[in-house]
């Protein structure tokens, strides 16, 4: 299987904006209280994830994360279905698995820095997963409805 160039360059552009703007967080929030945004409710404040989703401690060793990265990659090109939300849905989520564990791999946690209310602070990486999903829940029902 192949990934089209529009894929290819998503997946590459979320690595690339995720590994800046985690560059960006590391020089700028660095100490101090964060940053509050235009919004009240949006700040950065740069912490570290030593744990798994959510800060939760379930993987301590790194090989954990890399065994879980690689089962997630394979598993969603294993399916291949040739809808263009499903190519972004898994870009999205792909790109993201390899923005976390990157950091995983370098750093031995993930950097997060953004701050929504009283939601655990996250990365970008954790945003593209998440609307990834989001696009593959929405083509899972849209094909459900195209087969009946």
């Amino acid at each position: 299987m192949r990934l089209s160039v529009k894929e290819a360059g998503l997946f590459i552009t979320c690595i690339g904006i995720d590994r800046l703007s985690k560059i960006w967080a590391l020089e700028n929030l660095w100490g101090g209280e964060g940053k509050t945004l235009l919004l009240p409710f949006l700040r950065l404040k740069l912490t570290f994830n030593e744990g798994s989703l959510w800060g939760l401690k379930v993987f301590e060793n790194n090989l954990w994360w890399i065994v879980i990265t690689a089962i997630l990659i394979g598993g969603l090109y294993f399916f291949h279905i040739n809808k263009t939300g499903f190519k972004i849905g898994r870009s999205l989520i792909v790109s993201g698995a390899i923005g976390n564990l990157i950091d995983r791999l370098s750093y031995g946690k993930v950097i997060d820095f953004i701050s929504i209310y009283k939601w655990p602070i996250f990365n970008l990486a954790d945003a593209f997963m998440t609307i990834g999903l989001i696009f593959l829940f929405m083509i899972f029902f849209i094909n459900r409805d195209d087969n009946n």
